[in-house]
């Protein structure tokens, strides 16, 4: 994929994570929803040829498990189908919502479900900021820039393991795993794909 397409996704990156620090400082942090919604339209606006973007509303949501969906790739060389779940941190560094339920049932087991289902890669999308020495979670081959960590994206089973354990639901154990990366790496590196399953075509 192009430059531009990858640019794109690293402005929103860095975007999210100033969006996120001077939240905290102003004390008017914007929510999850809030955040995908600016990052979904923006893509949006952007007018890529190879994203697309399905956005589910909370009725949606509550059926699914998912915030939105991606397709990225193109007609030449295939599409990769994403059910994407976002998850912001909160100023302890923690993802207290990972545990969400919905109706009795966990959020992450109806995203999974969906995701079988729908031949679809379920992933996290992870809105963060953190003011600790963020070096040794940053896993992409590209020089570190702590700014592109704003939106990471995590596959479903690491989150599992955060999810299953008591006081792992925080940024650094869920990005301490190598496979946590960047969400610009998902169009920059092809070999993003080597880390998950599944191939679908829209």
């Amino acid at each position: 994929m192009n430059s531009y397409i990858a640019h794109i996704f690293e402005e929103l990156a860095a975007a999210t994570w100033d969006r996120i620090q001077f939240g905290e400082q102003l004390r008017c942090s914007q929510g999850e929803e809030t955040i995908t919604d600016i990052n979904l339209l923006e893509l949006k606006r952007a007018r890529l040829p190879n994203i697309r973007v399905e956005k589910f509303n909370k009725a949606q949501e509550s059926e699914t498990g998912l915030d939105w969906e991606w397709w990225i790739g193109s007609d030449h060389n295939g599409w990769w189908r994403y059910a994407v779940q976002a998850k912001k941190v909160d100023s302890s560094g923690r993802y207290s919502s990972i545990r969400h339920k919905i109706n009795h049932q966990f959020q992450i087991d109806i995203l999974e479900q969906y995701a079988t289902l729908n031949r679809c890669i379920p992933v996290y999308c992870l809105y963060n900021y953190a003011s600790i020495d963020l070096q040794p979670y940053w896993h992409c081959n590209y020089p570190y820039n702590q700014n592109q960590l704003g939106c990471t994206v995590a596959s479903i089973d690491i989150v599992r393991k955060a999810f299953a354990q008591r006081g792992h639901k925080t940024f650094q154990f869920i990005h301490s795993h190598q496979s946590v990366l960047p969400w610009r790496c998902l169009v920059k590196c092809p070999a993003i794909f080597s880390l998950t399953s599944g191939h679908s075509h829209p």
